[in-house]
């Protein structure tokens, strides 16, 4: 899966990625993800939130191991990213420049058992960015 922005360029760029890596890797995105105007790039998130939640508990229920690796991208973005990743993914990594081995970045060791009730009443946390 590739999140990319909603821009010209972030399609180009996430679909150069895709030819590299293959085109069973997914596209992902959520209108309005950009850094220009605060309420659509909160909205956007909201949006984006949803998609990868229903991906990474679909991926589970098939018995796959979730993955994130956060490489470029609006800094605001990695961060929220690299957040919601250490939460809901398994495992965490990069790769740094010249760096001989993958690092990581442990899964946070809590359970969000809030997170059916977010889930039930999105439109609402979506509609409070708007």
């Amino acid at each position: 899966m590739l999140v990319h922005t909603d821009t010209a360029l972030g399609r180009a760029t996430a679909g150069l990625v895709q030819e590299v890596v293959g085109n069973q890797s997914l596209l992902v995105s959520a209108c309005g993800l950009r850094t220009n105007r605060l309420a659509s790039f909160r909205v956007a998130l909201a949006d984006l939130t949803e998609q990868l939640d229903t991906l990474v508990r679909s991926y589970r229920e098939q018995g796959w191991f979730v993955v994130f690796n956060l490489t470029g991208g609006f800094k605001s973005l990695n961060g929220y990213l690299q957040t919601l990743g250490m939460i809901s993914a398994d495992r965490c990594v990069f790769i740094f420049e010249g760096a001989p081995e993958l690092m990581e970045i442990p899964r946070l060791p809590v359970r969000l058992s809030e997170l059916d009730d977010v889930r039930e009443h999105m439109d609402i946390f979506s509609r409070s960015y708007s």
